[in-house]
């Protein structure tokens, strides 16, 4: 393996359009060792990131300024990345196809979403 594909091994994409939240995300990423790539604020950005390079992982807030991240889920689930759902709302508001998936409830602390990736990285 090159030294960029041992790099990409620690990159998690934040998918998250609030700054703060983005920053707190950022942070609990940094804190674990990891790499923090974003935040993409909309889907078609996701998107381009993820045909861009290989992540580690991706957080993803389930709305983007009223645009549901879907797309960006199904794609991180073809290429079987992992990744968890930000929401401030309930889990029962996940797409049916995505009710199995981990789901961190805003507000969150720096532990919640470190315990998150750790079970993701798992």
């Amino acid at each position: 393996m090159n030294a960029d594909a041992n790099s990409n091994e620690r990159v998690w994409l934040i998918v998250e359009d609030e700054p703060l939240v983005a920053m707190l995300v950022e942070d609990a990423i940094a804190e674990l060792g990891l790499t923090a790539s974003g935040p993409a604020t909309r889907v078609d950005k996701a998107l381009q990131l993820i045909e861009e390079r290989t992540f580690a992982g991706a957080i993803l807030d389930v709305n983007l300024a009223g645009e549901p991240v879907y797309p960006v889920a199904t794609l991180l689930r073809e290429r079987q990345i992992p990744f968890l759902f930000l929401t401030g709302y309930g889990e029962e508001t996940i797409r049916g196809d995505f009710d199995k998936m981990l789901v961190v409830r805003k507000p969150f602390t720096v532990e919640q979403i470190q315990t998150a990736i750790r079970q993701l990285s798992a």
